[in-house]
C-alpha cells in the first residue's frame, strides 16, 4: 500500500500584481456656499498567474483532486481614469459625483458613475442618499484554467433524444461527456446600488439612523451546475450542452450529446433590499462611570435570484438556494448585534448579543412537510483593565451560556446537524489576551 501513495509537492503557484497611479485634488472655486473641490487620477498595472499541478495530478491518477488538474497559465494588463466633483449647493445641502473608466485586455472598457447627496437641514438631522454602479472582473482563474473532459454521473437521460430513440446507454441511462474549466470569454460582473437614509441625534449622546438599500446584480459568474438541472432545464442551459451530427437513423432528430459544459459561466442575477439600522446611547460620566450602547441590525426585505425561465425566486428566511446556486448561506430576516459597555477608568466591561431570526431549513422532515431551523440568540462578555503602563489584559467569554445551535438538516458542508457558516463549533470558550505598547 505504501508504494501507491503520492508523496511530494501537489501544486507550485505563483500569482502577481503591480501597478502605478497617480492623483491630485484641490480647491478650484469659492461658491457661496463653500469651496468646489476637484479630484482628478490614473492607475496602470498588470496581473500574472501560474500553477503548476504535480505530473501525477495533471494526469488525475490521484484520488481525492477531482479528475486531472492542468496547469494555468494568464495575465492581463489594466488602466483606469477617475475624476470627482464636490459641489456645495447650498449652506445645509451638498453634492458629490465620481466617475471612473477601467479597461482590461481581456474583455474591454467598463464605465461606472456614483453620485451623492447630502443634507443637513438641523444640527441634530442629516438625510443622505446615493447611486451608483460597478463591477467585478472575473478572476485569472476563471479566465485562463485549462479545460479538462470528464464524465458524467450515470444514469443520465437526453431529453430530447431518449424518448423517441430510447437507446440505453447513448440517449438514455448513459453518462455523458462533460468539459470542466475556465472560460476567456467571461464577462464581468455588474452592479447598480442606491440608498436613502436619515440620521437624528435627539439629544446629546444619542443617535440613530436607518438607511434603505437595493442592489441588482447581473452576469454573475457559475459554475460546475447540476448536469441534471441542464438536463431538466434543457430550454434554459441548452447553450450548455453541445451536439454532435443527426444520426442516419434519426436524421430529423437533434445529434446525440457530445459535451456538457460545466465551465465557468456568466449565468445568473441576484437583486437584493433592505434595511440598515444603527443606534447607539453614551451616558454623561458619572462617579460610578458610565454606560454604551450600541445596535446595529440589517431587515432584508428581498433577496431573490433569477431562474433560467426568467421568473425570480425568492430566499429570504431560507437558505439561498435557486435552480442555479444552491447553498450559498442563510439569508435571515432580521440579524443584529447589540452591545452594552460600563467603563470606569482603567477598567471596562462589555455585554454583546449576536442574533438572528428563524428560516426554513433545506431538506423536509421524514413527513416531507417544511421545517424551521429556530433562531439563535449569543451572548458573548468581555473585560479588560488598562491600569498598568503601556499594558492592556484582556479576559473574555464566547457563547457566555453555552448555547446550542438550532438543529439543521443542511447537507452543504460536511458538518452535521448545525450550519457552521453562523456558529462556532468550539460552544463556550474563554479566551485572553495581553496588549503592550512600546513607547
Amino acid at each position: 500500500m505504501n508504494t501507491a501513495n503520492f508523496n511530494g509537492n501537489t501544486l507550485n503557484g505563483k500569482s502577481t500584481s503591480y501597478g502605478a497611479g497617480a492623483k491630485t485634488s484641490g480647491e478650484i472655486w469659492k461658491l457661496p456656499a463653500g469651496a468646489l473641490s476637484v479630484a482628478f487620477g490614473a492607475d496602470a498595472g498588470k496581473e500574472k498567474l501560474e500553477q503548476n499541478p504535480a505530473e501525477a495530478i495533471q494526469g488525475g491518477f490521484i484520488t481525492g483532486y477531482g479528475g486531472q488538474n492542468k496547469p494555468v497559465s494568464g495575465s492581463r494588463t489594466r488602466w483606469d481614469v477617475f475624476g470627482e466633483v464636490n459641489i456645495p449647493i447650498v449652506k445645509t445641502l451638498e453634492a458629490d459625483a465620481q466617475v471612473r473608466y477601467d479597461h482590461y485586455s481581456d474583455f474591454g472598457g467598463t464605465t461606472n458613475p456614483k453620485f451623492t447627496l447630502r443634507w443637513q437641514p438641523t444640527r441634530s438631522v442629516l438625510v443622505r442618499g446615493s447611486y451608483g454602479t460597478g463591477f467585478l472582473a472575473p478572476a485569472l482563474f476563471e479566465l485562463f484554467s485549462a479545460q479538462t473532459f470528464g464524465v458524467s454521473q450515470v444514469g443520465l437521460n437526453d431529453p430530447i433524444r431518449c424518448p423517441v430513440t430510447h437507446n440505453q446507454g447513448i440517449d438514455c441511462s448513459a453518462q455523458f461527456p462533460v468539459i470542466f474549466g475556465g472560460n476567456p470569454s467571461l464577462k464581468p460582473e455588474e452592479s447598480e446600488q442606491a440608498t436613502i437614509g436619515v440620521v437624528v441625534e435627539p439629544f446629546t449622546g444619542a443617535s440613530f439612523s436607518v438607511d434603505y438599500f437595493k442592489i441588482n446584480m447581473k452576469d454573475e459568474i457559475q459554475n460546475g451546475i447540476a448536469q441534471t438541472t441542464i438536463l431538466g432545464n434543457i430550454d434554459q442551459f441548452g447553450f450548455l450542452v453541445t451536439r454532435g451530427p443527426p444520426s442516419p437513423d434519426f436524421p430529423n432528430l437533434a445529434g446525440p450529446i457530445s459535451a456538457i459544459s460545466q465551465t465557468y459561466t456568466n449565468l445568473t442575477a441576484v437583486r437584493l433590499q433592505g434595511l440598515d439600522l444603527e443606534a447607539a446611547y453614551r451616558t454623561p460620566i458619572q462617579s460610578w462611570g458610565r454606560l454604551s450602547f450600541n445596535l446595529n441590525g440589517t431587515y432584508y426585505l428581498r433577496y431573490d435570484n433569477k431562474n433560467p425561465d426568467g421568473t425570480w425566486q425568492g430566499n429570504v428566511g431560507t437558505l439561498f438556494n435557486s435552480v442555479i446556486v444552491t447553498n450559498t448561506g442563510v439569508i435571515p430576516r432580521w440579524k443584529h448585534y447589540v452591545s452594552g459597555t460600563w467603563d470606569q477608568g482603567p477598567w471596562s466591561l462589555t455585554l454583546a448579543q449576536t442574533y438572528q431570526t428563524s428560516y426554513t431549513d433545506e431538506n423536509t422532515d421524514n413527513d416531507g412537510n417544511l421545517r424551521t431551523v429556530g433562531s439563535l440568540s449569543i451572548f458573548d462578555m468581555q473585560g479588560s483593565y488598562s491600569g498598568f503602563k503601556n499594558l492592556k489584559l484582556t479576559l473574555g467569554v464566547k457563547n457566555l451560556f453555552d448555547r446550542n445551535p438550532p438543529l439543521t438538516n443542511q447537507g452543504f458542508t460536511f458538518q452535521s446537524g448545525f450550519d457552521p457558516s453562523y456558529y462556532d463549533p468550539r460552544a463556550r470558550f474563554v479566551y485572553g489576551s495581553v496588549n503592550y505598547k512600546f513607547k
